[in-house]
């Protein structure tokens, strides 16, 4: 279920359910890939997620995340551990033409479980400003936005662009130049847990 709310230039897209606690423990598994020669400088994977999450922590009083780097945790959805991961499959099958995708689990209106899974099959780099390509056709997609976005998923945000809105935020549905939460972002965001 999800609630539509704006007001002037401001559409964000909510999901009914949401978490319960003032922390969210996001166990990061992605330094099983190399991140060799960031265009930001980044060294790592879980560098680069642990720096997208500070963006929504910069946002929100109410709730944060809570980043276990080189988490050994056990993958898989049900656990009762939110893994961030990189994956060839999702949940045995493809990506559909996903870079990342979020799945959660909710008991009521509780969001109990979420994990992130990031697509091994595209180019990926961490880097700021207007999506870049290969030289051959290829985009090279920043994790630290595609992260951000991602993260708003476990947040409870849904994409308002796919609702009919018309609005400059990281969480419509495709990666575009919009490298960090917007206002309207920020909105949805305090609306779920600072309101």
């Amino acid at each position: 279920a999800l609630v539509i709310l704006g007001g002037g230039a401001m559409a964000y897209v909510l999901q009914i359910e949401r978490w319960f606690s003032t922390g969210i423990p996001m166990h990061l598994q992605l330094n099983t890939r190399a991140l060799n020669n960031a265009t930001d400088g980044s060294t790592s994977f879980d560098q680069v997620a642990v720096a997208a999450m500070a963006v929504w922590n910069a946002q929100l009083s109410g709730i944060q995340f809570q980043p276990v780097s080189n988490s050994q945790a056990a993958k898989g959805l049900g656990n009762g551990i939110n893994n961030v991961y990189f994956s060839n499959t999702l949940g045995g099958g493809g990506f559909d033409g996903a870079v990342a995708v979020t799945e959660t689990l909710t008991s009521g209106r509780a969001i109990v479980e979420t994990d992130v899974t990031f697509n091994t099959g595209i180019l990926w780099d961490s880097y700021r400003g207007p999506l870049v390509d290969n030289g051959r056709g290829a985009v090279v997609y920043d994790f630290r936005r595609v992260a951000i976005h991602e993260f708003g998923h476990v947040l409870g945000l849904d994409h308002p662009d796919e609702y009919g809105q018309r609005v400059v935020a990281i969480m419509n549905a495709s990666v575009s130049d919009v490298d960090t939460v917007k206002p309207d972002d920020i909105r949805g965001a305090r609306a779920i847990y600072d309101g």
